[in-house]
């Protein structure tokens, strides 16, 4: 029988959320591993350093590619020296919220 089958959209984002990101895949690979269960992770750019380069914290694109996913694995994102023009910290996560 062939392992069911999940697509996971990940989002590392800044500071220290890639290192949470990678112990997390790790922990939920060995989990459905156990169950008979196959994980495909694919990784997207958001956060406070994607805003520095792009000037958007997420973009439409990879909004798209999220739609896509059977889940969303959400790092940690912000920095605090990285604002928006008008003071407030780049917080993709509330545009996450908004859209789904």
């Amino acid at each position: 029988m062939r392992p069911r089958e999940i697509n996971i959209a990940l989002l590392p984002g800044d500071g220290i959320g890639p290192e949470i990101t990678t112990s997390a895949v790790a922990v939920l690979n060995a989990a459905a591993t156990n169950h008979g269960i196959e994980l495909r992770f694919t990784s997207h750019e958001a956060g406070a350093q994607f805003f520095q380069r792009s000037g958007v914290g997420i973009s439409s694109d990879v909004m798209q590619e999220l739609e896509k996913a059977d889940a969303i694995l959400f790092g940690a994102m912000g920095l605090p020296d990285v604002r928006l023009p008008d003071g407030r910290e780049v917080t993709p996560q509330l545009e996450l919220r908004e859209h789904f």
